[in-house]
């Protein structure tokens, strides 16, 4: 059995509870629990989204393109969003206005895609001219963002859609090497970008190019924006001669704070609600998903929770309704594929002594 060596509370059951002290003055606890999310005998899945307690991401069966899967939150049941006239589909981003994603509407093709839930309102949003792929990574509002790969050069441009094809915004920096944005939170868009000079930096856009804010430190190596909340950007910075490290913005470079666990090799931020973020911590060479609840260095050690026989995890989504928070992402078994699992956290308030 590994020995967590950061602060968490995680054992070998099927629920931990972890305390924590929010703004009030109640002690709000969470009791956790895995859930491995229904393929119907497929060879492997995993989720990327979350939203209103379904998550989402992809089905494989043998042989076949990846699906893109919605599962239903409490039912052993998954909606298939892949269009008929696509041949694969995945979710990557959910928000309040749908599902985004990728379809391939013909072989070998591959193409940025908005849902609303179902199968026939799946939008191509891949733009008409000028580019041979694209992606969808994250939805807000209005707002869908991703890259598309741009036919002349072949390099990666960050990319934002409002709901159509011909809404597409290329968001590539000026000289930029290649870029892409992986979140959004309705108003602003984030992820990563190589300049001219070298080194992956994290970015923010408001909606144009020309509005790029680079957040990468002068003293990390590398550093990127993987999710989004109104106000806060996570993701991760690489400092001199050290792997990633989990790390949190707001909204300049002198807001940066590294959220890396104490005792953990590296970690990663995936997603945030906010408040609470969810990524991974590495324990020995080995990723473990985690959950930082409401912003506090105290993580939540998602991992154990699995049970034995799994190797690696990670959250790559976060929803809360404020008294529940739904973390989705994957788990890998020793001795089969990747499987899709959702953990759910439920918060109960209750009275408690004042911390000495």
């Amino acid at each position: 059995m590994l020995r967590p060596r950061f602060q968490i509370r995680s054992r070998w059951l099927v629920s931990v509870i972890c305390a924590v002290l929010p703004a009030s003055s109640a002690w709000a606890q969470y009791t956790w629990k895995a859930v491995r999310l229904p393929s119907d005998g497929a060879y492997t899945s995993g989720a990327f989204a979350v939203f209103g307690r379904q998550p989402g991401g992809y089905v494989i069966y043998s042989s076949t393109p990846s699906r893109a899967a919605l599962w239903k939150s409490g039912s052993e049941e998954w909606t298939d969003l892949t269009p008929e006239w696509s041949g694969l589909g995945i979710i990557y981003g959910m928000g309040d206005s749908g599902q985004a994603g990728q379809v391939g509407p013909a072989d070998y093709t591959y193409h940025a895609a908005l849902w609303r839930g179902t199968p026939e309102s799946a939008v191509d949003l891949h733009p008409a001219v000028g580019y041979h792929a694209s992606t969808g990574y994250g939805i807000c509002g209005e707002e869908q963002v991703g890259d598309a790969t741009h036919s002349a050069t072949g390099s990666r441009h960050a990319a934002l859609w409002r709901g159509t094809p011909e809404s597409f915004v290329d968001l590539h920096p000026l000289g930029a090497q290649w870029s892409e944005a992986h979140a959004t939170d309705g108003e602003l868009q984030g992820g990563r970008y190589v300049p001219a000079t070298g080194g992956i930096h994290a970015v923010i856009w408001n909606g144009t190019a020309q509005s790029a804010i680079d957040l990468h430190p002068p003293d990390a190596t590398a550093s990127a924006i993987r999710g989004m909340a109104p106000g806060v950007q996570v993701g991760y910075v690489r400092w001199v001669g050290k792997p990633n490290h989990a790390a949190l913005w707001r909204g300049t470079v002198a807001s940066l704070v590294d959220l890396n666990p104490p005792g953990a090799s590296q970690s990663e931020l995936n997603a945030t609600d906010g408040r609470n973020h969810a990524g991974a911590a590495w324990l020995d060479s080995l990723s473990h998903a985690a959950v930082w609840l409401e912003g506090r260095e105290e993580v939540v050690d998602l991992h154990p929770l699995l049970g034995p026989g799994y190797i690696a995890s990670v959250v790559k989504a976060i929803w809360t309704d404020g008294r529940t928070i739904y973390a989705a992402g994957f788990a890998d078994p020793s001795a089969a594929p990747r499987e899709a699992w959702v953990w759910i956290g439920t918060r109960v308030e209750t009275d408690a002594p004042k911390r000495r």
